[in-house]
């Protein structure tokens, strides 16, 4: 008999208070100010933000870690 493995993946949002959430991106500086707080992390990060039509910043996830 042959053995099948299966990988399920279940995703949780959860709210929380974040003080990048609304804030203006109309520069690559304020970008670089607003996740500057990623030169402190041990592993690198692929990060997605998706920012709304007057380039605020409706959220953020991290994809993966390196």
């Amino acid at each position: 008999m042959a053995i099948l493995r299966e990988i399920s993946v279940n995703y949780t949002f959860t709210e929380i208070d974040c003080d990048l959430t609304g804030k203006q991106m109309t520069s690559p500086e304020l970008v670089y100010k607003a996740f500057n707080f990623l030169k402190f992390e041990a592993k690198e990060k692929f990060i997605v933000i998706n920012l709304n039509n007057q380039h605020g910043i409706m959220n953020y996830e991290v994809m993966c870690y390196k």
